[in-house]
């Protein structure tokens, strides 16, 4: 049987989740609430002494990294301009430039440019020196453009951000994050989007997942409401819980 380790990091929320044959078997779920790093490091070490299941041997070790912080660039552009203007450009300066990071995602011709905790490096590549680290968008990207061709909206949902990512006849059509405190102010950011991309009057699928540290309540909500909204009743709405792990898969 082979066996992964897929973990999911966004702000204070963590789940790992063990794959045994590309299905979820167990998940394990922790808060790190510290503003101090080391604090938050040895939290995480003792969390995973204490379920021996995160100390066995894996076939295969990803973590899936959540920032708002992130954006796609095409090949051409990031190479001439590199990381670190590129980043500052799109988010300011005020970040470490150790803390910028990047995934080629070659197969698309694009790269996912995006702020990363030195923090949580160290101590994953300590933990578990053949982990696999990346982008959460990154994941995302290569799991939908694997699939058909129709036209749909992922929602991958966080405490307090959430990813908008929309693909249409296997390309990137729009991808961003925005802060959110509502299930309104989901269907606000969706249908602005929908709207400037004149995508209102389409059909598609709109796929909602559970990122770390989700609220089951928006989601409740965010679905009953959606179809009494005139301009996404015509998209047919699927829940996913394990979309994150299960992209995982594809990185290695």
């Amino acid at each position: 049987m082979a066996s992964h380790l897929a973990i999911d990091l966004s702000g204070q929320h963590v789940q790992f989740s063990i794959l045994i044959d590309g299905e979820v078997s167990t998940t394990f779920q922790t808060s790190i609430n510290s503003s101090k790093q080391v604090e938050n490091k040895e939290h995480l070490n003792s969390f995973i002494e204490e379920n021996s299941s995160l100390n066995k041997e894996f076939d295969e070790i990803t973590l899936s990294y959540a920032t708002s912080r992130s954006t796609i660039v095409p090949n051409n552009i990031f190479d001439e301009s590199g990381p670190k203007d590129l980043y500052a450009l799109c988010f300011g300066k005020d970040t470490d430039e150790t803390e910028i990071d990047y995934n080629r995602i070659s197969e698309h011709g694009v790269i996912n440019l995006y702020h990363i905790p030195t923090w949580v490096k160290s101590l994953f590549v300590i933990r578990y020196p053949r982990i696999v680290i990346q982008h959460e968008g990154t994941h995302l990207i290569r799991q939908a453009l694997k699939k058909d061709f129709g036209l749909k909206i992922y929602l991958v949902l966080h405490a307090d951000h959430f990813q908008l990512s929309i693909m249409h006849q296997n390309q990137i059509q729009y991808y961003s994050a925005f802060d959110y405190q509502t299930y309104e102010d989901l269907l606000y950011h969706i249908l602005f989007v929908l709207q400037q991309k004149e995508l209102l009057e389409e059909k598609g699928k709109l796929v909602i997942i559970e990122g770390s540290g989700s609220s089951q309540n928006i989601i409740n909500d965010f679905k009953s409401n959606i179809s009494k909204v005139g301009d996404l009743n015509k998209y047919d709405v699927e829940h996913s819980v394990n979309f994150i792990a299960k992209s995982q898969l594809l990185c290695v």
